[in-house]
């Protein structure tokens, strides 16, 4: 990009700039990032912790063009109407003089889903079409990039993106950011958005938080039950007790939410029961706002959520973060992690409470009964041709169907499989199979499997060994 100003971009200046402006100290890696897009020439590509700073990313390049005079717009594909709300009303822009303000013509910024994007027929076709607005276009940001992979199948309208390079004659880069890029899914967003090798910038950091203490919890009631969530409000917690340390507790189902919360609230005096709410993606967007504001400021303790809570929401202090159950992979499972200490300063606990079933002690007792158990000899039966009387001698009775499930037991509707190899380690629920991945295999056992830290496994899986801390 030609500057109006003779003056060249250099660290020191974009330091210099964005202290000025949002008194904020920018890292190494987000005046890389500005000065590749200011530039122009290439795609983006960045990997960065989660409360690094991926949204100050957008926001220096746009503070770059404006100090040398030039008439320039980004845009922010977010997959979460909140994330985008809370990118748009930024203090940040506020005291920069940008805004994300479409309807009030300050459009230095738009924020904006993949759907609302490709609609045909929308305000952006239409835009696409005026050079008067696709030449102030600086980039096209993809805010949580991994979802460009994870979210496609469910949310189509990614797959497509890379049409709005064929849609617009000026070059407009790409922007990939997010925390959880592991190669697997780099390479898939890369075909997606058809981002050429020699055309594009990687700027990756280390994504680990140790800032967050990490823990795995065995199960040792039955799931149903949330009774190993007992030690967040304690027996015979009363009125003027000291409040849990603010929470966030992620469930992969609606209903879970609500009925974890129904528990959690029994504990507490019906006075105080208002402390804890639930937020998933059912919820209006009006409530769901309210409620994450009412965390902020410390209306409520915690919250019980699904992924309607789980990326990008900015919140300092939240100390205690828990997954629930073995229900997501390792991507997920990092990005919740992430939503702890994310203030200067701050620190938290991020706990995954596990079913005993995905623990290679349990594995083994499990083993060493099979083994021992006697083989059965196939009884000899006489030909039925009667195929509705054959139907009911095969069929378990009531009392066979349900032998297995055990009231005490927390895994009572999982079946552990015989695995074939260890990375194909097989757990089929009651409801749907579900495949346990090896880093998730291997960061529950960490302790039996000569890891000397849970990080290791994740640090690998994320390849945090082959990346700086820029």
């Amino acid at each position: 990009m030609s500057s109006s100003s003779e003056q060249k971009w250099t660290f020191k200046r974009i330091r210099d700039l964005v202290q000025a402006k949002l008194g904020k100290r920018p890292c190494l890696w987000q005046m890389k990032v500005a000065l590749a897009l200011y530039e122009g020439k290439k795609d983006v590509v960045a990997v960065a912790p989660t409360g690094a700073g991926k949204t100050l990313s957008f926001w220096i390049p746009l503070l770059m063009v404006l100090e040398d005079g030039q008439d320039k717009t980004g845009v922010i594909i977010t997959p979460l109407n909140l994330l985008g709300k809370q990118s748009a009303e930024s203090e940040l822009l506020a005291r920069a003089g940008i805004s994300g303000d479409v309807e009030a013509g300050k459009h230095r910024v738009l924020v904006v889903n993949p759907e609302i994007l490709s609609m045909e027929g929308g305000h952006f076709e239409r835009l696409w079409k005026k050079s008067a607005f696709t030449s102030k276009l600086l980039y096209f940001a993809f805010d949580e990039g991994h979802c460009v992979s994870t979210w496609s199948e469910f949310r189509n309208k990614y797959k497509y993106m890379a049409n709005l390079r064929y849609l617009i004659s000026e070059a407009i880069p790409f922007y990939v950011t997010s925390a959880t890029l592991p190669d697997p899914i780099l390479h898939d967003v890369v075909s997606i958005l058809q981002l050429h090798p020699k055309n594009t910038e990687y700027i990756c950091r280390s994504n680990d938080r140790p800032d967050i203490h990490l823990a795995v919890h065995r199960m040792l009631w039955p799931a149903n039950s949330f009774r190993d969530l007992d030690f967040i409000i304690k027996s015979g917690f009363k009125e003027g007790d000291p409040p849990p340390p603010k929470f966030l507790i992620f469930f992969d189902a609606r209903k879970e939410t609500e009925a974890a919360v129904k528990h959690l609230r029994s504990r507490l005096p019906e006075s105080l029961r208002g402390k804890i709410k639930y937020f998933h993606s059912v919820m209006t967007s009006e409530y769901r706002e309210d409620e994450y504001n009412a965390l902020r400021d410390d209306e409520i303790w915690g919250l019980c959520v699904t992924d309607a809570f789980g990326m990008g929401l900015d919140l300092p202090d939240v100390k205690l973060i828990i997954q629930y159950r073995v229900t997501c992979d390792a991507n997920t499972l990092w990005q919740r992690f992430g939503r702890g200490a994310r203030g200067d300063g701050q620190e938290g606990i991020a706990v995954l409470f596990a079913e005993k079933s995905f623990f290679d002690s349990e594995r083994a007792k499990a083993a060493e009964k099979r083994a021992k158990k006697p083989k059965k000899r196939k009884p000899r039966t006489q030909k039925v041709k009667d195929s509705n009387a054959k139907r009911a001698r095969i069929a378990p009775t009531t009392s066979e169907s349900h032998a297995s499930e055990d009231e005490d037991d927390p895994d009572a509707d999982t079946v552990y499989l015989e695995p074939l190899k260890r990375d194909e380690t097989t757990i089929r629920n009651a409801q749907s199979a579900r495949l346990l991945h090896p880093v998730m295999d291997d960061f529950i056992n960490a302790p039996t499997r000569g890891f000397l830290c849970r990080r290791k496994p994740m640090s690998l899986f994320f390849s945090n060994d082959k990346r700086g801390e820029s």
